[in-house]
């Protein structure tokens, strides 16, 4: 394909999909600080979590409050506080690892925004339609730095002047310049966090085909109250991943018989919630489902890895500010194309 149909293309795909791209920018620079401005927002102390203490709050507020307590989302990355929902998955309360209410749900509003901007991110708040969506405008994003690459190399003996243009000129030609070292510098990491977000949105229906699911225990509903107490699933974690944070517990109700704790160990490349996942029965307290996020098996420790690759974290902070300049990439590339689409036009109308 010559330089001018390729240029077509990447030009109309751009125009195209444009908006897309720059509200999943938009709403990503802001995820990727969400913890730290979800706390700043909700401040209040942070404890080690006690098992006990922390059950019989959750007792106490299931009693108080119009829906009971169904599970529990750690909620800083100290692993010292943790956001109780209700079946619904509405966030009723955050409490510390001790116990102490930090605030309920009145006083949460800025963390169910934050949820909302998530949803908006992953699916437009589409449900699965909005997932498959997004999926196909990160193909278009892959496919579009592809053709932006191809068309922008310039050789290794003008790469330095490509990578940093002169000063000098202006209109178009400045613009031009400006967009294509722009694209030339971040277009190897920006097709990576694509190409893991891309995977993600379409991970879990092809992770199925595929037969690298997680396990899931296979029990009857809970007809009767449970025996194991929360306090004794927590020790069964950790007496089998001992060192590792709970980020995620899912408590027994009518419809499962189970608690279900996701853990993060060290090592593990997702760095808040952490890939492990654990299954104890609440009438026998046998482990009925043991996923090790360290020892994960062929495809499933790829499944994995898309979301610490898209969100960089696997890097730690380093990655999170590359996550980051990646939003900031986008807006920067929409923003000099635009300006140079417009510019060029307005050129053509004067000829």
């Amino acid at each position: 394909m010559t330089a001018r149909p390729l240029l077509r293309a990447h030009r109309l795909v751009s125009l195209i999909v444009a908006a897309l791209w720059v509200l999943q920018a938009l709403t990503g620079l802001v995820l990727v600080f969400r913890v730290e401005i979800d706390n700043a927002l909700t401040p209040g102390a942070t404890a080690r979590l006690d098992p006990v203490a922390l059950d019989q709050a959750i007792v106490g507020l299931s009693k108080t409050l119009p829906h009971p307590v169904d599970s529990l989302t750690v909620a800083d990355r100290s692993g010292g506080r943790f956001d109780a929902f209700d079946a619904e998955d509405r966030r009723i309360a955050r409490l510390t690892g001790r116990g102490e209410v930090l605030a309920l749900e009145p006083g949460l509003r800025a963390a169910a925004r934050l949820d909302a901007l998530k949803s908006l991110h992953e699916s437009l708040w589409l449900g699965d339609a909005g997932t498959a969506l997004i999926g196909l405008s990160g193909i278009l994003l892959v496919s579009n730095i592809v053709l932006g690459l191809t068309m922008a190399w310039p050789g290794l003996g003008g790469l330095r002047r490509a990578l940093l243009p002169k000063a000098g000129g202006g209109g178009p030609a400045r613009t031009f310049a400006r967009h294509r070292a722009l694209g030339l510098w971040f277009a190897a990491p920006a097709l990576i966090l694509a190409l893991a977000g891309v995977a993600m949105a379409l991970g879990d229906p092809l992770s199925d085909q595929l037969g690298a699911g997680r396990p899931r225990p296979q029990t009857p509903p809970a007809r009767e109250a449970p025996v194991e107490t929360l306090p004794q699933a927590i020790r069964t974690a950790q007496a089998i991943y001992p060192g590792a944070r709970i980020s995620v517990i899912n408590l027994p109700n009518p419809d499962r018989a189970w608690y279900r704790m996701r853990l993060r160990q060290a090592g593990e490349l997702q760095h808040f919630y952490g890939a492990t996942e654990l299954f104890v029965d609440a009438r026998t307290g046998k482990v009925l489902a043991n996923y090790d996020g360290l020892r994960a098996p062929q495809p499933r420790a790829l499944f994995d890895a898309f979301y610490p690759i898209h969100t960089a974290e696997a890097l730690g902070p380093v990655g999170r500010l590359l996550s980051a300049a990646f939003g900031a990439w986008v807006l920067g590339m929409a923003a000099l194309g635009l300006s140079l689409w417009w510019g060029r036009r307005r050129l053509t109308r004067r000829g």
